[in-house]
């Protein structure tokens, strides 16, 4: 199972990652980075793809909280 780094603001993945430590690190880098365009703005997360599914079915906020840690 790998790690789905998405857009918070949207729900849509941007990357898959094999490695855990890999998708934390891709996260805070598109994150911060500054010359992403107003339209790709956003906090990204990395979270596991089973609870990137939760994503998919509209979860938001401590609903989406529980699914990851129900798949966690």
């Amino acid at each position: 199972m790998g790690w789905i780094v998405y857009n918070t603001a949207s729900g849509r993945a941007e990357r898959y990652y094999k490695l855990e430590r890999t998708a934390k690190q891709q996260a805070t880098r598109m994150t911060r980075d500054p010359f992403r365009s107003k339209w790709e703005a956003g906090e990204f997360r990395a979270i596991p793809y089973a609870a990137y599914e939760g994503v998919l079915m509209g979860l938001r906020g401590d609903n989406l909280k529980y699914w990851t840690w129900l798949k966690g």
